[in-house]
């Protein structure tokens, strides 16, 4: 169950409830905030693109910029941070992936795909660099802090995602 953290939710406790009496085992996930929430990766990586088009960079269009800037929120002092919080999330998401290769899972949560799958893969797709020929080692260099097997890991369970079945 995708949880929103700090934030009590009546039909989060009526789903836990159902759970408990019906004894049906449940994990609170909060993956998929840190991959699509408001500040998540997705959401994130998306005002990096902004900042770049902005900025004359490769990135967004400037008049796409210009627009998804004021609907996303885009302030040009928190700009310095984004590749921050971006590797912070990508070492995150690599950690998670790692440990359940460990245990012999291949999903960030149990056996079989959930909403952090799906969303992980899409929000990848914002690194479309990595597709269009730059070196892992390139990419590594544009984010400090993300090492070679954290985009090797992240970009391995977009792949699997995307080719799991339904």
């Amino acid at each position: 169950m995708v949880v929103v953290p700090n934030v009590p939710s009546p039909w989060g406790e009526a789903a836990k409830g159902f759970f408990h009496i019906k004894n049906i085992e449940w994990h609170a996930v909060r993956l998929t905030y840190e991959i699509c929430g408001e500040e998540g990766l997705g959401w994130t990586r998306w005002l990096q693109l902004v900042h770049a088009g902005l900025q004359g960079a490769p990135g967004f269009p400037a008049p796409v910029a210009k627009y998804l800037a004021k609907k996303y929120g885009y302030r040009s002092a928190a700009a310095g941070g984004y590749g921050t919080r971006v590797t912070r999330l990508l070492g995150m998401l690599a950690t998670q992936l790692k440990y359940q290769r460990e245990q012999n899972i291949h999903y960030y949560v149990g056996n079989s795909p959930t909403a952090a799958d799906v969303y992980s893969a899409t929000f990848i797709a914002l690194f479309k660099n990595l597709e269009d020929g730059a070196e892992v080692s390139q990419f590594v260099e544009w984010f400090p802090g993300v090492t070679a097997e954290h985009v090797r890991a992240v970009l391995e369970h977009a792949a699997r995602s995307a080719l799991a079945p339904a």
